[in-house]
């Protein structure tokens, strides 16, 4: 930890906030360079929701972090370069539980095994907007699962699905919520899977890669390839003010510097302004997003299930997605046990709710009674999940082009507001970091 207490004043090239996956990323690709780097981080440790926690011998990601990779560059430097290719590559186990049964994922082309009443009306729905082509406009993200699905797909898994885990309806989002993260069938595909065993990995996250230790061991080894005491622990952003272009941290100190990479949430970002102009204070108050309350769940028994993940649309249970940490690394649960997560629909969570999730977990399965719990453990993060309603693609670029008047770059996940993945982080990092240094 570097203490920079004594130093009323100091001025650094670009000063970074955040070390999670964008600002390690930024840092990371600005090392070398004649540029003089400052990263500070507000707690104790890198990663930001990147983390893995232990408790009890037992070991927790933030629920499900899987690292994606379509980019060649970031691949050569996580897994040839970073963990000289001893990264687990795993392919995609993944299950839907609707009407009582196990199906694949994903659901849209996977209804071998629902009732057959449900099949049929999910596959005879498919068809006809195959042959009808709705001619309404699509610009919710209601209008863009019947466009490209059908009433039967709607009706039992994505509307109800996306409901819970949004907190919203479809209807109050756009779009642009679905074009890149759901996997759009081809005819066949459908069709394919209403057949046992169809051998179709749909979907950007059909496989993956995912370190030995838990997903935080990814932040952690690119902290330690960047200078050592590069990154300044337990120190916050206070304020900012974009005249001078003045950070003031949390302990006390005064930054002067030429560019600002935020990577903390866009509307904490804006709180942070001295004297925010009317037009960003308002387009901030518009901002949307939802919180998550999720259990870490240890089991005194091994998994009961073989998947890594599975969705829930199912109104009667209270969480729309469980995981199983120890099907994605042994290491994650002491022997013969297991550990879970449980991502709750609703952000609120008390004592009444978890006998609901044990009936839940014992419906799928997953669970033989209560008394293979070990313990249970609530969390929350307070910003999960953008919500793309209709102000979004208006407010947040009106916000971006203020910062980088300003010499601010709001980048990553939630400096971005964006739906997005590891991968992602680490691109906008890495691209932040080369507009600057070609600046």
């Amino acid at each position: 930890m570097v203490n920079r207490t004594s130093q009323p004043e100091s001025r650094c090239d670009v000063l970074i906030v955040g070390a999670g996956l964008t600002g390690l990323s930024a840092a990371w690709h600005l090392r070398g360079s004649d540029t003089s780097v400052r990263l500070i981080e507000a707690t104790s440790s890198v990663g930001g929701l990147t983390k893995t926690c232990e408790e009890q011998g037992f070991h927790f990601d933030r629920t499900g972090h899987l690292l994606h990779l379509r980019d060649n560059s970031i691949k050569q430097w996580i897994v040839d370069d970073l963990f000289k290719g001893k990264l687990l590559h795993i392919d995609r186990v993944s299950r839907v539980w609707s009407s009582g049964v196990y199906t694949r994922y994903p659901f849209q082309a996977n209804t071998y095994g629902l009732p057959k009443e449900v099949a049929h009306e999910c596959i005879e729905g498919y068809l006809q907007i195959l042959q009808h082509p709705s001619k309404k406009e699509v610009r919710t993200a209601e209008d863009f699962i019947y466009a490209h699905f059908g009433r039967g797909f709607a009706k039992h898994f994505m509307i109800p699905y996306n409901k819970k885990f949004w907190g919203v309806h479809p209807k109050y989002m756009t779009a642009e919520w679905g074009q890149r993260f759901v996997p759009i069938p081809k005819k066949e595909d459908v069709l394919a899977g209403a057949e046992p065993n169809p051998d179709r990995k749909l979907g950007y996250n059909s496989s993956f890669f995912y370190p030995a230790q838990g997903a935080g061991e990814i932040a952690e080894r690119i902290c330690t390839t960047l200078p050592v005491g590069a990154v300044e622990f337990d120190v916050a952003l206070r304020s900012i003010s974009l005249e001078e272009k003045i950070a003031v941290l949390s302990t006390g100190e005064r930054v002067r510097y030429q560019h600002l990479i935020s990577t903390i949430p866009l509307p904490e970002l804006v709180r942070s302004i001295q004297k925010p102009s009317f037009i960003l204070e308002k387009n901030s108050k518009l901002l949307k997003w939802r919180s998550l309350k999720y259990l870490d769940i240890a089991l005194n028994v091994p998994a009961r299930q073989e998947y890594h993940w599975c969705y829930v649309p199912s109104s009667s249970i209270p969480f729309y997605r469980v995981g199983i940490y120890s099907n994605l690394s042994s290491l994650h649960a002491p022997k013969r046990k297991s550990s879970l997560y449980v991502e709750l629909a609703s952000s609120h969570y008390n004592e009444k709710v978890l006998p609901k999730v044990l009936q839940g977990l014992k419906e799928m399965r997953l669970i033989a009674s209560d008394a293979d719990v070990q313990f249970v453990s609530p969390k929350l993060i307070k910003y999960a999940y953008v919500i793309y309603d209709r102000n979004h693609a208006k407010v947040v670029p009106a916000i971006q082009k203020i910062l980088a008047r300003n010499g601010i770059y709001s980048t990553g996940r939630w400096g971005a507001w964006n739906y997005s993945s590891m991968e992602d982080a680490l691109i906008m990092g890495r691209d932040t970091a080369h507009k600057i240094l070609n600046t």
